[in-house]
């Protein structure tokens, strides 16, 4: 289709700010909606992490995939939050 699938690169831990939260959070998205037949998969901060008591953090995302369908491309937009563990590794998107 001529479109390029995104290929963001592990950062490990969360140290730098919202750009490596993001990063991890688009890593992970992208892993989920590849299977499904994603395209492009985009990610960027809607918002600053909140810090959780146990060391780890809650960020806001805005995700825009795009898949293939039958002739044209389909696409999902969403806000989720992105949970991550005192380790920078995600433990969960809602």
């Amino acid at each position: 289709m001529g479109y390029a699938v995104t290929d963001p690169t592990t950062t490990g831990a969360i140290s730098d700010g919202s750009g490596a939260v993001v990063r991890v959070c688009l890593q992970a998205i992208t892993s989920a909606a590849l299977p499904l037949g994603a395209v492009r998969v985009r990610a960027a901060s809607a918002g600053p992490p909140v810090p959780k008591r146990d060391g780890g953090l809650t960020a806001p995302i805005a995700v825009r995939i795009e898949y293939a369908g039958r002739g044209a491309i389909e696409v999902r937009q969403a806000r989720v939050r992105c949970h991550l563990d005192a380790n920078g590794m995600v433990v969960a998107m809602t």
